[in-house]
C-alpha cells in the first residue's frame, strides 16, 4: 500500500480507508506532501503515505535494572473473532501493547520499553503517566488528535525529550558552525544590507539543513535554530484565552493586518469564531475596507468600481480610491461573504508586557518538539505491531528489505536495502522521525 500514490477527493479517500479498515488490518496514514492549496481553499490536495499493518500482540521485552510504574487502570480493548489462515499464529487483539510505564535509576521515564526505537522523558511521574496515557489511547481511538492534546501539556510543563534533546546536542552545533562557515565565505554578507541578509541567511540554512546526514521528518530549521525558553513565557495567556485560541492567534501573528477569508467547512473556522468571541479579532463589517481590499488582484478591484474610475496601475492606488467610493461596502458584499472574513486584533494594555516574538518562537518549538516526539511514538508502535506476526511465523520469512520513507536522509538511505533472514530484524524508526519502512522477503 505505501507505494500505491493516488491523488483522491476527500469522500473518494474516506472511502477507500474505510474499505481498508474495515477488514482485518490497521490503517496508518501521514501526510508526506502538500500538492496545492491556499487559504480559503486548501483542501486541494496531498500526497498520503499510507501503510496497512497486521494486527497481533508483541510479546513485552523486559529491560534490565529498570522498574516498572502502573498508569490508571484501563478497559482492555474487546476482542474480536479474526478469520485464521491454516498453519499461521494469530491472535485476536486490536491492542499495540508498547509496554508499561518505567522509571529508569536516574529518574526519567520509559514511555514505550517494548519497543525497538524508546522514548524517554524527563518530568515528574504525574505528567509522565498522563503522556503515557495520551499517546495509548490515539493508538486505540484516534490517529490524527495526539498534537492537538500532547501540545499543551508540554507548553505547560518542563517536559523534556531526551531523544530528541541528543540529536539537537549532536547537530545543532554543526548546523550553526556550517551557517558561519557560509557567511565567512560570502563576498556578500560583509557589505549586505538587512533586508539582503535576511534573504542570504535563509540560503545559508537551506545549504546547512542540506548537508546534515541524520533528518528526521519536522520543521528542522524550527528544531535547530530555537532554544527551549521558560515554559511560564506564554502561561498568563493561555489562563486568559486557553491553549486552542492562543495557539491559533500566534500561528498567525507574523501578519497581523491580513484578512482572513474562511468558509463554513474550513478547518480554521471554528477557532477563529472562538477568537472573535474571546476579543482576538474581529469580523466583516468591522474590518476596514483597505485590509479587505488588500487581499484582491487589480483586475478584481477593477470590477468592484463605478464607472468612470480606473483604470488602475498599482493596486496602492486602488485600495485608495476604492475605499472613497460611497457604496463600496455594498459592492464587496456582492462577490464576498463578510462573514468569511476575520482579522486579528492586538492583544489587550495588560498584556504589552508580553514579548510576542518570543512567545511566537517557544510555540513554534513545541510544535516542533510534539509533532516529531508523537510521530516517532506512532511509528515505533506500528512497527512493533507489524512485526509481532512475523516473529510468531519466521518460516514465512527469507529476509527483510529496508525502504526509505518519504524524503529519507542520507543516514537512512544508506541502510536501503535486503538483509537475509539469518541476521537481526532492521528495527524502525532508525531516528527521531524516521518514517522507514521494514517489509519481510
Amino acid at each position: 500500500m505505501k507505494d500505491c500514490v493516488g491523488y483522491l477527493k476527500a469522500d473518494l479517500a474516506a472511502d477507500m480507508v474505510n474499505w481498508v479498515t474495515n477488514t482485518d488490518w490497521c490503517v496508518y496514514a501521514e501526510v508526506a506532501e502538500i500538492l496545492g492549496g491556499y487559504e480559503g481553499a486548501d483542501t486541494l490536495g496531498c500526497l498520503l503515505e499510507i501503510t496497512v499493518y497486521s494486527e497481533v500482540e508483541p510479546t513485552p521485552t523486559p529491560i534490565p535494572g529498570a522498574s516498572v510504574v502502573s498508569p490508571a487502570a484501563e478497559p482492555s480493548p474487546a476482542s474480536e473473532s479474526e478469520p485464521r489462515i491454516a498453519g499461521l499464529s494469530t491472535k485476536p487483539s486490536r491492542s499495540i501493547d508498547t509496554g508499561k510505564l518505567t522509571v529508569t535509576p536516574d529518574g526519567a521515564w520509559i514511555l514505550n520499553p517494548n519497543c525497538g526505537f524508546r522514548l524517554t522523558i524527563e518530568t515528574g511521574k504525574d505528567v509522565a503517566v498522563q503522556v503515557k496515557a495520551l499517546l495509548d489511547s490515539r493508538l486505540r481511538e484516534n490517529l490524527y488528535d495526539g498534537e492537538e492534546r500532547l501540545a499543551p501539556i508540554i507548553a505547560r510543563s518542563n517536559l523534556r525529550c531526551r531523544e530528541i534533546e541528543e540529536y539537537v546536542c549532536i547537530w545543532r552545533p554543526r548546523y550553526l558552525k556550517r551557517i558561519e562557515e557560509l557567511k565567512a565565505a560570502s563576498e556578500e554578507w560583509a557589505t549586505a544590507g538587512e533586508m539582503d541578509r535576511d534573504d542570504l541567511l535563509a540560503q545559508f540554512k537551506g545549504q546547512a539543513l542540506a548537508a546534515i546526514d541524520v533528518r528526521p521528518r519536522c520543521d528542522l530549521d524550527v528544531l535547530l535554530d530555537s532554544e527551549p525558553v521558560n515554559a511560564t513565557i506564554d502561561d498568563a495567556l493561555v489562563d486568559r484565552y486557553g491553549f486552542d485560541a492562543v495557539d491559533t492567534y500566534l500561528q498567525h501573528i507574523g501578519k497581523p493586518a491580513k484578512v482572513h477569508r474562511l468558509a463554513p467547512t474550513h478547518p480554521q473556522r471554528q477557532r477563529y469564531e472562538s477568537l472573535l468571541t474571546k476579543g482576538l479579532a474581529r469580523r466583516g463589517s468591522d474590518i476596514p475596507v483597505a485590509a479587505i481590499l488588500a487581499d484582491f488582484k487589480l483586475k478584481e478591484m477593477a470590477q468592484l468600481a463605478p464607472p468612470g474610475l480606473g483604470p488602475f496601475g498599482r493596486k496602492a492606488a486602488a485600495i485608495q480610491a476604492l475605499t472613497n467610493v460611497p457604496d463600496i461596502r455594498e459592492r464587496l458584499g456582492k462577490v464576498v461573504a463578510f462573514r468569511e472574513l476575520f482579522q486579528l486584533l492586538p492583544l489587550p494594555e495588560e498584556f504589552a508586557g508580553i514579548d510576542l516574538g518570543a512567545v511566537g518562537t517557544s510555540w513554534a518549538y513545541t510544535r516542533t518538539v510534539t509533532n516529531l516526539f508523537v510521530g516517532t511514538y506512532m511509528k515505533a508502535a506500528w512497527e512493533l505491531r507489524s512485526f509481532a506476526f512475523y516473529d510468531e511465523n519466521p518460516d514465512l520469512v527469507r529476509g527483510w528489505e529496508v525502504r526509505p520513507g518519504s524524503k529519507a536522509c542520507p543516514y537512512c538511505v544508506s541502510k536501503v536495502g535486503r538483509v537475509p533472514s539469518s541476521t537481526p530484524r532492521p528495527r524502525v524508526p532508525f531516528h527521531i522521525g524516521c518514517y522507514c519502512d521494514v517489509v519481510p522477503v
